[in-house]
């Protein structure tokens, strides 16, 4: 198996957040005692040497347990190809993400803070026989400035190690930050877009660096369109410049 090859699938198959861009400020979480249901589809490709591409689709709940904390599920399954030394090889992977969202403070003269944490949990086609995936905690602020909203999210996010065919493979863990602007064009719409950077420590196997992209540039945008009040449609696309990729991806939200 290419470890390599192992990184690369990994990082095309990560999981979308559950904490959307909102319409409002009050939809960073869900309401308290409601239920919220989502379905969520992506398609990735790469302009790499490998050129690897990646489908996925996955279904997710939220629920609000009170006006200040969300619990939230997403299990996943994604396949991923790519060419290596000339041959075309397959993946794929089935994972699951359990974790929640906590509004520490609302928007009054100072901006909204939401915390962000969840565990990762994954299976995989051959040779991987570790379930846990890693875990990931991030802050975001939000201030409005009505139409307008002005985000910033940061986050970690460590990854298990790998037992693969009897050796350990070391993932580095990351950080990612992502600023971003929202217009609400209307009750129903909402424009976005942003950018975002990665910064990743090494990946190794015993003492050698596995040489996978370090660090990362990227730039996503998108709409949020909601056909009634207990519904929301996101629309999204990302492109990075590291690893010359680019992400489609659909997100339905519907609340009970």
């Amino acid at each position: 198996m290419s470890y390599s090859r192992l990184l690369s699938l990994g990082a095309a198959c990560a999981l979308p957040a559950l904490a959307q861009e909102p319409l409002t400020i009050e939809q960073l979480i869900v309401d308290a005692q409601r239920t919220q249901l989502a379905v969520v589809a992506d398609s990735r490709a790469s302009a790499a040497e490998s050129g690897a591409r990646a489908h996925g689709w996955g279904v997710a709940l939220r629920h609000g347990l009170n006006s200040h904390l969300e619990l939230n599920a997403l299990y996943r399954e994604s396949r991923s190809v790519q060419r290596l030394g000339g041959e075309e090889v397959s993946d794929s992977a089935r994972s699951l993400s359990l974790g929640g969202n906590w509004m520490v403070h609302r928007e009054d003269r100072l901006p909204a803070l939401l915390m962000e944490v969840r565990a990762y949990f994954r299976h995989r086609d051959a040779g991987v026989s570790d379930w846990f995936d890693g875990y990931q905690v991030a802050l975001t602020t939000y201030r409005s400035i009505d139409p307008v909203v002005l985000s910033l999210r940061v986050g970690r996010q460590e990854y298990a190690d790998l037992s693969i065919e009897g050796r350990e493979l070391e993932r580095g863990g990351s950080w990612i930050v992502e600023p971003r602007v929202s217009f609400a064009v209307n009750h129903r719409v909402t424009l976005y877009g942003g950018l975002f950077g990665t910064w990743s420590d090494p990946s190794l196997l015993g003492a050698q660096d596995l040489g996978a992209v370090r660090q990362d540039v990227g730039i996503n945008g998108g709409f949020a369109y909601a056909p009634t009040p207990r519904q929301t449609i996101f629309v999204n696309a990302e492109t990075a410049t590291g690893n010359r990729s680019a992400v489609l991806g659909l997100q339905w939200y519907y609340t009970f």
